[in-house]
């Protein structure tokens, strides 16, 4: 679809994993039912939460019928948003959090109205951030456009933005070995085959507090250039540029050892000259 049509309405898949979220989870579906765009579906992926998750979610189920349920056990938060992808039935997907909410009731019919979606395209907005992460602080509006070299740098939000689903089922699902990145390893995967539409429009707010707060990623970390030249068919040169400038600093030296053999045999071959000239 190329040429959007004026009452273009696609249905939004609103996809929520959860485990053990009963203290967040009736104000999170309260949130989504009270948007005033109603072509959605909001669907609960529940990795068998042990509180009154279900209970609850069945309580509004009952009043929404876009709320849909699905319990069975996970490895972890992106395996979760996978079982969602696979489960929707929307157009465009989004994944928001448990504990997060859309900005206000406003957001879906205003994006719709702004003609952004396009089912060929990745369309993002911003997040209002309500406490201090290592990356942005309390009241911060994160974090306007995003080009394709700032995004080999810094990754949006995932509670700002919209995928269509086909293009996640054509492109490949989460990687699941990233705990806590791979929604950026996403991200880069689908920028460097598509267009990314930036929407001036706040989109959710994010509590600060969460598994990707402060963490690290390492399997992420130790494939940040490797995936970087994957991705965007950069040399050598510029792969180790973006590792200097990495979230994690200065990553580029063992990075670039690591990914190429060569280089790695050619420097240990100097290290044991040396060591032998000066073991003499």
């Amino acid at each position: 679809m190329n040429n959007i049509s004026m009452d273009y309405s696609p249905k939004i898949s609103i996809i929520t994993p959860t485990l053990n979220a009963a203290a967040t989870i009736d104000a999170n579906l309260l949130n989504v039912a009270e948007q005033t765009y109603t072509n959605i579906e909001h669907i609960i992926i529940d990795g068998i939460s042990t509180d009154s998750t279900e209970q609850i979610v069945a309580e509004k189920s009952s009043l929404y019928p876009h709320i849909r349920y699905i319990s069975e056990k996970d490895e972890g938060l992106y395996d979760a948003m996978n079982k969602g992808i696979l489960a929707s039935q929307g157009d465009y997907l989004f994944f928001l959090g448990s504990d997060d909410i859309f900005h206000d009731k406003n957001v879906l019919s205003d994006l719709v109205k702004m003609k952004v979606f396009d089912e060929h395209k990745v369309v993002y907005g911003n997040v209002k951030i309500v406490g201090n992460t290592g990356w942005a602080k309390d009241g911060d509006i994160y974090d306007g456009n995003f080009t394709k070299k700032r995004l080999m740098k810094q990754n949006i939000c995932h509670q700002a933005i919209f995928y269509p689903r086909d293009l996640l089922l054509k492109n490949g699902l989460y990687e699941i070995r990233y705990r806590i990145n791979a929604d950026w390893d996403m991200n880069w995967r689908l920028r460097a085959r598509t267009d990314f539409v930036y929407a001036k429009r706040v989109i959710s707010v994010f509590y600060a507090g969460g598994h990707s707060t402060n963490a690290i990623d390492e399997a992420f970390k130790g494939d940040y250039m490797k995936k970087l030249r994957q991705y965007f068919n950069l040399s050598q040169e510029e792969a180790i540029a973006y590792g200097k400038m990495s979230p994690w600093g200065d990553i580029a030296g063992n990075s670039a050892i690591q990914e190429y053999p060569e280089r790695k045999s050619f420097l240990m071959k100097i290290k044991g000259y040396f060591s032998n000239i000066f073991s003499d």
